[in-house]
């Protein structure tokens, strides 16, 4: 689930579900160079616009089961692992 918390009021203002109800991998958000922010599932690499959360969470690269562990973004790819391999994706052109 992805959140919007308002910390002055202490509440949650906007809640999303993930893509079919999927679990983030444990790395955490990371900040694309196109101002968007991108995570990934065991089965997605999505991305949320940070500036309009009215927007849906958008599904990038969807392959069944392909992301075990999360990686760093670096120039126009994302790294992670499948299984003992290190693999990348290009997500920016």
């Amino acid at each position: 689930m992805a959140f919007v918390f308002e910390p002055e009021s202490r509440t949650f203002t906007y809640l999303v579900d993930f893509l079919d109800g999927e679990r983030a991998l444990g790395h955490g958000l990371q900040n694309g160079p196109d101002g968007k922010i991108y995570d990934m599932t065991s089965s997605t690499i999505y991305r949320l616009n940070p500036t309009d959360v009215s927007v849906p969470i958008e599904p990038v690269i969807a392959s069944a089961n392909g992301f075990d562990i999360s990686g760093p973004i670096l120039e126009n790819d994302i790294y992670y692992a499948k299984g003992h391999r290190l693999m990348t994706a290009r997500i920016f052109n």
